[in-house]
C-alpha cells in the first residue's frame, strides 16, 4: 500500500502541483516537504516490504519483532501524513518527531533483537 501511495501522490504532484503557483517554487519548504512526503511512502513502504521478506533469516525474538513490525507500519502511515500537513501549515511540523522516533524504534529493534 505504501509503494503504490507514493506512486500515487508522485503522479498527484506531477499533474496537478506543476509551477510556481502551487507550493512556491522548486527549493521552497512546503513543496521540499511534498517531495519528502511521497518519497517516504516508496521508502518505507520497500522497507516494510524488505522487512517481512528478510524476517526469517534476522532470527529476531517474537517482542522484537513485533517492537520492529509496529514501528515500520507505524512510520510508514505517520511520516507522509506529517510531511503533507506540515507542508499545509508550518505549525504541524511539531508532529514530525512522531514518525522519526517510529522509525528508530523500528530499526533499533531489528538491531538490538537480531541473534544471528
Amino acid at each position: 500500500m505504501g509503494i503504490v501511495g507514493g506512486v500515487l501522490a508522485g503522479a498527484f504532484i506531477g499533474i496537478f502541483l506543476r509551477g510556481d503557483e502551487r507550493l512556491g517554487s522548486y527549493p521552497s519548504r512546503p513543496r521540499r516537504l511534498v517531495r519528502i512526503g511521497h518519497l517516504s511512502a516508496l521508502v518505507l513502504g520497500l522497507t516494510n516490504l524488505l522487512f517481512a521478506l528478510s524476517y526469517p533469516m534476522l532470527h529476531l525474538g517474537p517482542e522484537s519483532a513485533r517492537i520492529a513490525s509496529w514501528g515500520l507500519l507505524l512510520a510508514l502511515a505517520t511520516m507522509p501524513l506529517c510531511c503533507f500537513l506540515a507542508a499545509w501549515r508550518s505549525s504541524l511540523s511539531m508532529l514530525l518527531p512522531v514518525p522519526v522516533v517510529a522509525v528508530v524504534t523500528g530499526v533499533a529493534a531489528i538491531i538490538l533483537g537480531s541473534r544471528l
